[in-house]
């Protein structure tokens, strides 16, 4: 035989393929390339590699060899050959898929990463979905996953304590503010001022009792407008909210694993009671 072979293939799709050269002649080769890999969703494609001739042989006949199959049938004939991409991945799963947990508690699950076909490199992880007042950490947010079989990885997630204290009110300075001083200057005032009028009280014996008080009802009545000049100044900036923790609620957190372009996500559930 000295026709020429036209190289094909079947059952590819949605991958492609391209041969260099396109037909070859009985004992040569060609190169074959398959493209579009990115549109295989499952973990192996398989596919036929087909070669057809053209024959004056109108004898239909079949036969198989270890290398393949061919096929005579009229005015052609087919050789065929099986192939098989494995793709190496990984696989994501949580356990338990669910938690409940009192406000200020943690939450754990256990995240399991499998290789499939021979995959081997490091897996970057990610957390999404936390609620307010929370965060999510990793035992590790980056894992080795190789051939040698599954790798474990502990997520947390951290809730933050309801406050039962009721919240000062407005212009009053807050724990976390410290003392304001639009309240201590005022009342420094009045403190430097109740001093000297005790000073000269000291010194002169003969204020009387009568001016003694009208001073010191004087010093009272000028601390309280200080006072309540003070409070009502510094621009009228609200009060800041109180830090009420993580709310009571039902969320969804949603884990990511990346490994260069493969990218696999698993949900869990968080209840915060």
């Amino acid at each position: 035989f000295t026709g020429s072979i036209v190289l094909g293939c079947a059952n590819i799709a949605p991958a492609t393929c391209t041969f260099d050269p396109a037909s070859i002649a009985p004992g040569q080769s060609a190169t074959l390339t398959v493209g579009n890999l990115g549109a295989v969703t499952s973990e192996s494609l398989n596919f036929t590699v087909t070669g057809t001739v053209s024959t004056s042989n109108q004898l239909a006949a079949t036969s198989t060899t270890t290398s393949g199959s061919s096929t005579t049938s009229s005015g052609t004939t087919m050789a065929t050959l099986a192939l098989s991409v494995q793709f190496a991945d990984f696989t994501l799963a949580a356990s338990p898929t669910d938690d409940s947990i009192q406000a200020g508690g943690t939450a754990k699950y256990t995240l399991t990463l499998n290789p499939a076909n021979g995959f081997g490199m490091p897996v970057s992880l990610a957390c999404s979905g936390a609620p307010a007042a929370s965060t999510c950490s990793f035992s590790s947010s980056t894992v080795n996953v190789g051939p040698s079989g599954p790798a474990t990885v502990t997520l947390a997630v951290h809730t933050t304590s309801r406050s039962i204290v009721t919240p000062p009110p407005d212009g009053w300075p807050t724990p976390q503010q410290g003392l304001h001083v639009r309240w201590f200057m005022p009342w420094a005032w009045c403190i430097l001022l109740g001093l000297l009028l005790v000073l000269g009280w000291t010194r002169s014996r003969e204020l009387s009792l009568a001016t003694a008080i009208r001073n010191a009802s004087v010093t009272v009545l000028l601390c309280l407008m200080a006072s309540a000049c003070g409070g009502g100044g510094g621009g009228g900036g609200a009060s800041p909210a109180p830090n009420n923790g993580t709310p009571a609620g039902t969320y969804t957190l949603t884990v990511t694993a990346t490994a260069q372009s493969l990218s696999h996500k698993t949900q869990v559930t968080l209840k915060v009671e």
